[in-house]
């Protein structure tokens, strides 16, 4: 086994809670010329499937909303790399 992955670290259940669910959340996006922000009746819909995070709704939404924004912000650098590179 490689090393980085016997170091992994563990998450503990909140935040192996958040990881699931952006991971769900994630795959709802929607693509213009761009992908888009995970749309707040998503996050509402994934709730009323789900329940009630452990943190509650409004700490759910502001993570979920900000690890979006991060994830955005990458796929948006890694683009700009690509083109940069002359490839697509």
């Amino acid at each position: 086994m490689p090393k980085a992955l016997a170091d992994e670290p563990q998450l503990d259940t909140t935040a192996e809670e958040l990881a699931k669910a952006y991971g769900i959340l994630s795959t709802k996006r929607t693509i213009g010329f761009a992908p888009n922000p995970i749309q707040l009746s998503e996050i509402k819909a994934f709730i009323e499937l789900y329940g009630e995070p452990s943190v509650g709704y409004t700490i759910f939404e502001e993570i979920i909303r900000v690890m979006d924004g991060a994830d955005l912000e990458f796929m948006a650098a890694k683009t700009k790399v690509s083109e940069g590179n002359g490839s697509s």
